[in-house]
């Protein structure tokens, strides 16, 4: 499992009591700081981080079971490089979740959006660009759950799409 943008690591630690003996939940994190954090405060025999960017991952290709991204494509200088990153990685009928940002009344561009960007720092993602952007990569089973200004997209990376989506 690959934790990418994994902060201080409280979700990797997670990942990695849950990956089992044989497993490795992998916490990656372009700030050399968070990940300093993450060594102190969420260790474990199954779970190593690396420094590294989101956009131009060290990882083979096909190579994770899973990876979340939970609270940090919206700081990502290019997400949707850091999604050509993710199917990269991933394996044949391997599981992405994203935890991210979702601009008020779902629309991208908009002045609600434009001034929480703009006083955040962080990129606002409309309702549908996350969805939209994974069935492009050929992820099926998108599902899709929003709530105030975030949104949970989880998928199934396919070799040629497909599958079925929910969006809620």
């Amino acid at each position: 499992v690959i934790d990418l943008g994994c902060g201080p690591g409280n979700f990797t630690g997670l990942f990695g009591s849950a990956v089992g003996e044989n497993g490795l939940a992998v916490g990656v994190d372009a700030s050399h700081h968070m990940l300093r954090r993450a060594t102190i405060d969420n260790a474990g025999p199954n779970v190593a981080y690396l420094r590294a960017d989101a956009q131009k991952l060290p990882f083979a290709d096909q190579s994770a079971d899973a990876i979340a991204c939970l609270m940090a494509l919206y700081l990502i200088e290019q997400p949707f490089k850091a999604l050509d990153e993710i199917t990269r990685v991933l394996r044949p009928n391997g599981r992405v979740v994203i935890l991210t940002s979702l601009a008020p009344g779902g629309t991208r561009g908009d002045v609600r959006s434009r001034v929480v960007e703009g006083v955040s720092g962080c990129r606002m993602f409309g309702r549908d660009e996350i969805v939209k952007a994974l069935r492009l990569r050929g992820f099926g089973e998108v599902e899709q759950r929003t709530g105030g200004l975030s949104q949970l997209v989880t998928a199934t990376r396919h070799l040629l799409g497909g599958g079925k989506d929910t969006m809620k």
